[in-house]
């Protein structure tokens, strides 16, 4: 009942008692004064109120009156107990100090929590920062003078006046007793009470678009307004009697999802997790329908660019705008992005094709299918039966497509896929030459086929007869028969400690040894093929990743065990020969017709024995890929301020059905459909928009919701419905996966393993890590574009959608403040238009994120590098190289019959490494005789490549680079080097210069490694010279390039796998004899190009630039071919050949250069000319594009083929022409961001004071935005608070963009700190080999001062000559010294003394020390000033110790306390700036020396002696000589301390002896 109807009836019957007279006292139940509620939830209210600091704590362990916020129910007992001996009084006091000290620590984290929290008023909107919300939004003020001056001419009538309804106060929480039983009703019910009570406003108004358009179309809302006013619709309540009838998608009925109309209509949802039923005391669920609140004219003024007359020299004149067209928040005030518009690229999508009609003949199968196979209960609830679909053969087999995983239990897989459904087809869409076309296909439907009955196998290794009777043994003659121990006596050892120290279950082994070979680095194990136990047992039914087996487990008999440590999947695999996605022949499977344990189409379990993949030679396996179901997600999330929580507001999804990964058709020919699902926030939807998305022609249909737990509910059903097999997002994995799994959990959606393919008994939660939940999407493949793997084939500088959209697809998407997304939802100062823009640009993300995967190419990609490698093709998308590469190793051993090495974290394989090195070092000690270290030097690193030091400077005659094709691998070929051919675990193996060429001889079998790179590199030739055919259709084509680029980065990642130790196959001393050889050959092909009288001018691990000293591009490369003759015929694997040929190259330093290159036309001449640029700062994210337009400027002139003078004098003209447009504000705010990216989370930086992109991160976490490790941070500086520019980069100045662009900012951009430490360092970098000017020079040309950027070359430091300390003037050794400074007591007054001498202000006279302040002069005593002297001489020292350190290098302005351990080295990346103390000891020195002579008596008669001042300074002097001597002695105390007054002679001469 509403609390208005009740009032009426009150009111009635009090009408009706007065009326008759009498009145009856009705006995009224008491309200409750406490709440009741379960045992959570009271741990919740207790942990909410330790979050809060208001508590009252015990002064250093006094007893007395504490409260910590916490319930002690056992106080009364423990009081009236008094017979505790000593002991227990110990432990109690223990226990109380443990207690105190965690308490402790959660007040410290609560207060660091707070200070990101934002304080929301009571009934103020929960989502909009009430620190931002008078920015950009009309104030309370102003709207009640808009209502006034609309109300002004209705003087005499009724005065409309505005009440408040009083806010009940919160009832007091008493604990209860957890009940057992819970019904549906109370738990869905408090929960959207609990939910309710932080949208409540204490205003109720509401607006008109709460209510459906229709009222009696909307299944949510039902009744009439009553004829006194009052909304009489009735609110919506949960049946619990539903649930028994429909557990389908959570209590959804699936029919009214089976045909998604438009738009949905606005409300809770059609049928939520239970069955809605109508109750009329449910007022807080929902938001209460209200009348349209008053908009003030015009669009919404979000955002305003701040400091408007330094981006433009003038401001726009205002136009009147139409409310129905975007906001210009979302046009003029964004900046202009290069490229197609948004709108216009996605307005022209293909739209999905229909689902085909079966055939006759294919509906007679389905319909006899279904009848043998009937099921009566949804297929989608908790428990329900299995999908049936007609996928056998006629041979009852299974042709099964996998490219997923999982590992539900020990020595079972779960692989999911497709299968083909035998006699239907579906329908696909496409554009081609403008043209729809529909084309029939077979269709394909998930499945999953779980394997069982997986065993572990073990490899162990039998011990030799001198082993096990202590003899010696020797290795070469490990694999004789007659040394060997008896094989059932090594089986029934092993067997024993199996079962009784390990606990195996159904252990076996073979009939006898088998024959194996193990090369990998462990000693005491043969490298020689020898006699091996192989055992096969259960797997351990403990913690994935856990070995039940130690890694140096070793018995009576035997020594080593292997295969401990492999999963399932590997086992599985790896002994079927399964690489990568691939159709898979099942001979024998069982069809799941009971429960359904996946969402997926079909299940079927299998036993390992009866599964294989097709041959390559069967002519009856399948061949196509089959088409696969791609979901592109974006969402819109915001922050809730109260409760500091993510919600999500607004998602939208977009499906391919079908798609031909191969096909080369772009996405947006490919048929879609989409779907936008939206919530409003605190108010209702701005008036009209479900009218406009209604009237919406097109894509994408909208569902509009009150609330995010149905939006979540609809969301989840459309995925499951839609049933994807790749979801591609942005950021996903990190971020919206982890929001949107959390709000899953947070708000109980029923069926929420609908994300991925696998039911989850009971809807149980596992506990969700950030980041790390990708594990729940299990049988889906996630495409994130910011993994590691995408980032791999994206090039980019911030991996931001925006940037991608720009430069792969040549599209301008728009940016949003995520601050200011709730501001779109709110119905008073947003409108209908700005609503459906926002929510538009939501749905167009999702053709992005696939238009960019599929520009890269990264699905097929993948696939391929992934069937190469035998891995699962999710790792591949994550960006795990380093497993693919040990899959292909784990393939190619196993084949040849290896036993493989275990597999171990990288922190176990780290501890052994550690270990291998500090036994190597205590045997070379030992050996040497040397002692023990204090301090051990940590191991550096192998050397990696050569690189030769350039010849600096600008060439201008022809520039050739020669390089090897793939160096490393072809070094691998070229000298066998295996794990199998060089025993690299001997002593001296890392010593190169024992190590013997390892030139194979012909014919001779190489190692494993070199066979697998010589076959892939084999595998690409073949490739490529398919790629030559002509005939070969585009889609043909993109195959070849596919194929041979995996081939390529496969082969290449070989040599990877050797110097990572993190790998499986690490082996250091096969990594740096690989690099050895390759600097040897690097070494000789340099002597041999001096041999041919050529000039090499720089070389870099692969490569030689030559220069050719020829003007003519035909002579040029003439030399080019006759050195690649001379260089290949030395080699058999080794191949150079010419990479790139410049015209004019300006070569600054290693691996930093740039030049012209020029391309051959194709008949021997030069053709077009690019510019090619590497490791130059404008190449580096963390130069704004203000700097790296500068640059390009700057080097374009460079390069030209103009004169040295005319080059000079443009340089000198564009960087005075820039200066001007800088400071005048011609430039747009996006060319001052600079971007940097987090090397770890903002909080882990010990120094992060001192880094601008870690404080700017940090505010972003304050706000509730995502800022992680590997995220690409932007920021601008910014001028200090004080107004005054700093000239140097600090980080307090860094501010985010949104921050700067935001209305009613007033942040200003520090041109000065730009001009000075973004345009001046790169372009002076660039003109130092320049001849005609210097850093001063161009420093003056920018408007800043030269005398600044007056230094030598950084390249050629001269010897810096320094005056003696006592050859200086007082006037230039103390010009920085602070000047002591004195406090009046009485006036307050600091006023500088300056000494005897000077004695400016009149402080010392002969009466003594008087106030500096002309209308005070009040008398300073002597005990004042002695102490403020040592106060202010502390205070110097103090500085001195704090050590900072600060960076000599402009661009850099580092400030920190770190000290690099190598010296004064700059910790920043990139910089090449030394490290000083910002305070040095000279600099404290000449400080108290300053203060010293302040009252050196001597010194000052010394100064006056003869000249007219003698007199009255000597007067002053007698009358306060007792002071002056007494502050001296303050003074000389602290110089005494100090090391630079002390000359330790013994020290000096220590070396001259005496006899």
């Amino acid at each position: 009942m509403s609390s208005a109807r009740a009032a009426r009836e009150r009111m009635e019957a009090l009408r009706k008692a007065r009326e008759s007279g009498k009145r009856d006292y009705q006995l009224k139940e008491q309200e409750a004064v406490y709440d009741e509620v379960e045992e959570d939830v009271y741990r919740s209210v207790v942990r909410g109120r330790l979050m809060e600091d208001d508590f009252i704590e015990e002064d250093d362990g006094v007893s007395g009156y504490a409260d910590n916020g916490m319930d002690d129910w056992d106080r009364s007992a423990s009081e009236h107990d008094d017979d505790h001996d000593d002991e227990k009084e110990r432990r109690k006091e223990e226990k109380k100090a443990a207690k105190e000290k965690k308490e402790k620590q959660l007040k410290a984290a609560a207060k660091k929590r707070a200070k990101a929290r934002v304080e929301v008023a009571e009934g103020a909107n929960p989502y909009i920062n009430p620190n931002r919300q008078k920015q950009g939004l009309p104030l309370k003020e102003q709207e009640d003078d808009f209502m006034a001056s609309l109300l002004g001419d209705l003087e005499g009538q009724a005065t409309v006046k505005k009440t408040e309804s009083p806010r009940p106060a919160a009832a007091p929480v008493r604990r209860a007793k957890p009940s057992l039983v819970k019904t549906a009703v109370s738990g869905s019910k408090r929960q959207a009470d609990l939910d309710a009570s932080s949208f409540r406003s204490t205003n109720h108004f509401a607006s008109s678009s709460d209510v459906a358009s229709d009222p009696a179309s909307d299944p949510f809302l039902v009744g009439a307004p009553s004829s006194d006013g009052f909304d009489g619709v009735k609110k919506a309540r949960f049946d619990p009697a539903m649930d028994e009838l429909d557990n389908d998608l959570g209590g959804m009925d699936q029919q009214f999802f089976d045909d998604f109309p438009a738009v949905e209509p606005l409300g809770e949802s059609s049928k939520s997790n239970e069955e809605v039923k109508m109750e009329e005391d449910d007022d807080d669920l929902f938001v209460k329908p209200t009348t349209a609140a008053a908009k003030p004219k015009g669009p919404a003024q979000r955002r305003q660019l701040v400091n408007a007359s330094a981006i433009k020299p003038a401001k726009p004149k205002a136009e009147p705008v139409d409310n129905a067209s975007p906001s210009p928040m979302l046009e003029d005030m964004k900046p202009k992005r290069k490229g197609v518009d948004w709108r216009t690229a996605t307005s022209a999508l293909a739209a999905a094709s229909a689902p085909i009609v079966a055939s006759a003949e294919a509906t007679d199968d389905s319909t006899a299918f279904n009848e043998e196979h009937k099921t009566v209960i949804s297929s989608t609830a908790m428990r329900a039966p299995a999908h049936q679909t007609n996928a056998l053969e006629s041979d009852g087999s299974l042709q099964f497509w996998w490219f997923d995983y999982d590992e539900p239990a020990p020595g079972t897989v779960r692989l999911v896929g497709k299968v083909r459904v035998k006699n239907e087809q579906t329908r696909v869409a496409q554009i081609k030459d403008g043209k729809k076309v529909e084309k029939d296909v077979p269709k394909f439907v998930s499945a999953t086929v779980v394997v069982k009955t997986i065993k572990r196998k073990l490899y162990v290794l039998p011990k030799t007869k001198a082993e096990y009777y202590g003899g010696e043994v020797d290795e070469d003659d490990s694999d004789d028969e007659d040394d060997e121990l008896p094989f059932d006596d090594v089986e029934g050892d092993f067997l024993d400690d199996a079962k009784g120290k390990w606990n195996l279950k159904n252990v076996s082994s073979t009939q006898g040894y088998v024959k194996r070979r193990y090369a990998f680095g462990i000693k005491g194990v043969p490298r020689k093929e020898t006699n091996w136990l192989e055992v096969t047992c259960d797997f351990p039914a403990g913690k994935r990743g856990e070995s039940d087996i130690p890694i140096d487990a070793g018995g009576e008999q035997y020594s080593h065990v292997f295969g401990s440590t492999a999963t399932a999947f590997e086992r599985f695999v790896v002994d079927h020969k399964i690489m990568g996605p691939c159709w898979l022949n099942i001979s024998k499977p069982k069809v799941n017709k009971g429960d359904a344990f996946s969402w997926t189409k079909f299940e079927a379990e299998v036993d390992e024995k009866d599964i294989s993949p097709f041959s390559s030679s069967d002519a009856t396996a399948p061949k196509d890929v089959p088409r696969l179901t791609v979901l592109s997600l974006s969402s819109r999330t915001v922050v809730h301020l109260k409760e500091n929580k993510r919600e999500i507001v607004c998602a939208a999804a977009r499906v391919w059905h079908d798609v031909d990964i191969d096909d080369p058709t772009p996405v947006e020919h490919q048929g879609s459909s989409s779907k936008v699902f939206v919530r409003n926030l605190f108010t209702d939807f701005p008036t009209g928009f479900d009218q406009q998305v209604r009237q919406h022609q097109g894509s994408p249909t909208f569902a509009l919701f009150k609330a995010e737990r149905p939006l979540l509910i609809q969301l989840l059903d459309y995925i499951s419905r839609n049933d994807p097999d790749v979801i591609v997002g942005h950021d996903f994995s990190q971020l919206d996966l982890d929001v949107l799994l959390n709000r899953l959990r947070e708000l109980k959606i029923d069926n929420w393993s609908r994300v991925g393919r696998f039911r989850v008994k009971g809807d149980k939660w596992p506990q969700l890590r950030s980041g790390w939940n990708t594990g729940l999407l299990a049988g889906r493949l996630l495409l994130d574009l910011t993994s590691d793997g995408s980032k791999s084939l994206i090039d980019s500088t911030t991996w931001s959608l925006t940037e991608m959209c720009e430069t792969h697809l040549g599209i301008a998407r728009e940016d949003v403040d995520p601050e200011d997304t709730a501001k779109f939802f709110d119905n008073v100062h947003s409108t209908a238009a700005h609503l459906k823009h926002f929510v538009l640009q939501c749905e167009a993300d999702t053709y992005f994120q696939m238009a960019v995967a599929a520009k890269v190419q990264a699905l097929p990609l993948t696939r391929q590098l992934t069937n190469l490698a035998g891995n699962s093709w999710n790792r591949t998308l994550a960006g795990n190289r380093a497993e693919r590469n040990e899959y292909i190793l784990l393939h190619r051993f196993h084949e040849t019959g290896y036993i493989v090495p275990d597999k171990i974290s990288s922190r176990e394989k780290k501890a052994q490494i550690d270990k291998a090195e500090k036994k190597k070092k205590k045997k070379t000690r030992d050996d040497n005789g040397e002692e023990e270290p204090k301090v051990e030097v940590k191991r550096e690193k192998y050397k990696g490549g050569l690189v030769f030091e350039p010849e600096k400077g600008l060439w201008d005659r022809y520039v050739l680079v020669m390089d090897y094709n793939s160096l490393y691998p072809s070094i691998i070929q070229e000298f066998d080097i295996d794990f199998s051919t060089i025993d690299w675990t001997a002593d001296d193996a890392e010593d190169l210069d024992k190590m013997p060429d390892r030139a194979p001889c012909d014919g001779e079998p190489q190692g494993i490694l070199p066979q697998l790179i010589a076959s892939l590199v084999a595998r690409r030739r073949i490739v490529k010279g398919l790629m030559k055919d002509k005939s070969a259709t585009v889609a043909k084509l993109m195959q070849y390039d596919i194929t041979q680029k995996a081939l390529k980065l496969t082969a290449n990642s070989m040599y990877g796998c050797l110097g990572y130790e993190g790998s499986r196959f690490y082996a250091r001393p096969l990594a740096a004899l690989t690099t050895f050889k390759g600097r040897e050959i690097l070494t000789r092909t340099k002597a041999d190009a001096e041999g041919m009288s050529l000039n090499v001018i720089y070389g870099d691990t692969d490569s030689v630039m030559i220069n050719t000293n020829q003007t003519d591009y035909a002579a040029a490369l003439k030399i080019g071919e006759d050195f690649k003759k001379v260089i290949n015929d030395k080699y058999k694997k080794l191949e150079i050949d010419r990479d790139a040929v410049f015209e004019r190259m300006l070569l600054l330093n290693k691996k930093k250069y740039a030049a012209r290159k020029v391309e051959d036309d194709g008949k021997g001449g030069p053709g077009e000319v690019t510019t090619e640029i590497k490791g130059l700062d404008m190449k580096r994210r963390e130069f704004s594009k203000l700097s790296k337009d500068a640059s390009k400027d700057v080097l374009d002139m460079i390069l030209s083929a103009k004169a040295t003078e005319t080059v000079i004098e443009e340089i000198h003209e564009y960087l005075s022409d820039l200066g001007e447009k800088i400071r005048n504000g011609f430039k747009p705010l996006d060319d001052y961001i600079i971007h940097k990216r987090l090397g770890k989370n903002p909080e882990d930086y010990p120094d992060a004071k001192s880094l601008p992109h870690v404080q700017v991160a940090l505010k972003m976490k304050a706000k509730g935005l995502s800022a992680k490790a590997g995220d690409v941070i932007p920021y601008i500086f910014c001028v200090p608070p004080n107004g005054e520019t700093t000239k140097t980069a600090q980080a307090a100045n860094a501010h985010h963009p949104d921050d700067v662009r935001r209305q009613g900012s007033t942040l200003k951009i520090d041109f000065e700190v730009y001009l000075s430490t973004q345009v001046l360092p790169p372009i002076e970098r660039l003109c130092e080999h320049i001849e005609g000017t210097e850093k001063a020079r161009l420093a003056e040309c920018l408007g800043l001062d030269a005398l600044r950027f007056k230094s030598t070359s950084l390249d050629v430091p001269e010897r810096e000559f320094k005056t003696l300390q006592s050859q200086i003037s007082d006037a230039q050794r103390f010009a920085d010294a602070e000047p002591f400074r004195i406090r009046c007591r009485t006036c307050g007054t600091i006023s500088p003394f300056d000494g005897i001498l000077e004695n400016k202000a009149g402080m010392l006279s002969e009466h003594g020390f008087f106030c500096g302040n002309i209308e005070c002069q009040a008398s300073l005593p002597t005990p004042s000033l002695a102490v403020q002297l040592d106060l202010q001489l502390r205070g110097f020292i103090s500085r001195f110790y704090e050590a900072w350190l600060v960076c000599d290098e402009p661009t850099c302005g580092n400030r920190t306390r770190m000290m690099s351990v190598y010296g004064k080295k700059c910790l920043v990346s990139g910089c090449r700036g030394a490290m000083h103390f910002e305070y040095s000891d000279a600099k404290l020195y000449d400080q108290l020396l300053y203060i010293d002579t302040l009252f050196d008596i001597e010194r000052a008669i010394g100064k006056v002696a003869g000249g007219a001042q003698q007199g009255p300074v000597q007067t002053r002097i007698e009358a306060n000589r007792h002071v002056l001597e007494q502050l001296r002695r303050v003074v000389t105390k602290h110089l005494e301390k100090n090391g630079r007054r002390w000359v330790s002679m013994e020290s000096l001469f220590s070396f001259m002896k005496v006899r």
